[in-house]
């Protein structure tokens, strides 16, 4: 299948994309109004069951976001701690900030997603419970539809430092991934499509293995949505490409 139109629902096509390595919705096992919160998919011979969730609200546009950025700027600016001096509405990064300064910036957005993690637990936790499976596997994958104002860094670190809490245990392993809004790297026009890897301490992680296969499954089906392969960054083993990755 070749898709012509750039925008693609993502769920739609990860359904497809683990059929050949055994995946399946979650509604083809216990139906559509199961009676409880559904996660979206489940691979029984890994006991893997899966939440998918989509970044489709581009924060950089939110007013409410916009005002509380702006304040802190403003107080940054005040302090004399701010590296760079800005007026009008400007597009500005966290490079050279204070810790101080980044992390209440990245507070900002960690809030909706956390609210994103806590739900995805719970229809994880009860798919786990609904199928009888004795130990799942939970598995929380994110994709970055239109978010423009959060990178793959940021985005990796928030649902990094979410899943650091002892909380959400029923969410063994996340994978932070490009839905329709890829990234891309300085002085390059080329579709990064990236993959971010986030394991947990103290809970049993997602097989390896596992991972791998389903990244390839989707790398895949990117291909033949766009009737090419893409450039993927696969994080850990690209880590040091994280950083330049800007969602645009």
């Amino acid at each position: 299948m070749n898709h012509s139109l750039s925008f693609f629902n993502v769920e739609t096509e990860l359904a497809a994309a683990i059929k050949p390595i055994g995946g399946q919705r979650v509604t083809a096992v216990l139906g559509k109004k199961p009676g409880h919160k559904n996660a979206d998919f489940f691979f029984p011979s890994e006991s893997v069951i899966s939440e998918l969730k989509c970044l489709d609200d581009d924060k950089i546009v939110d007013e409410r976001i916009i005002e509380k950025a702006s304040q802190l700027y403003a107080a940054e600016l005040l302090s004399g701690r701010a590296p760079v001096v800005a007026f009008g509405t400007v597009r500005m990064t966290t490079e050279n900030f204070s810790d101080e300064y980044k992390q209440k910036i990245g507070n900002l957005y960690r809030v909706p997603i956390e609210r994103l993690v806590r739900y995805a637990n719970q229809q994880i936790e009860e798919t786990g419970q609904a199928l009888k499976i004795t130990r799942p596997l939970g598995l929380f994958l994110l994709a970055n539809n239109n978010h423009t104002a959060l990178d793959p860094q940021h985005a990796w670190y928030i649902v990094n430092q979410i899943l650091m809490q002892d909380k959400y245990q029923s969410i063994n392993s996340a994978v932070v991934f490009s839905g329709n809004l890829a990234a891309v790297l300085p002085n390059s026009p080329n579709r990064v499509d990236y993959w971010i890897e986030v394991q947990r301490f103290g809970i049993p992680p997602i097989d390896s293995a596992f991972l791998d296969s389903l990244r390839q499954a989707w790398y895949a089906r990117l291909a033949q949505i766009f009737g090419k392969p893409s450039v993927p960054i696969i994080v850990p083993a690209d880590m040091p490409l994280l950083r330049d990755l800007e969602s645009r």
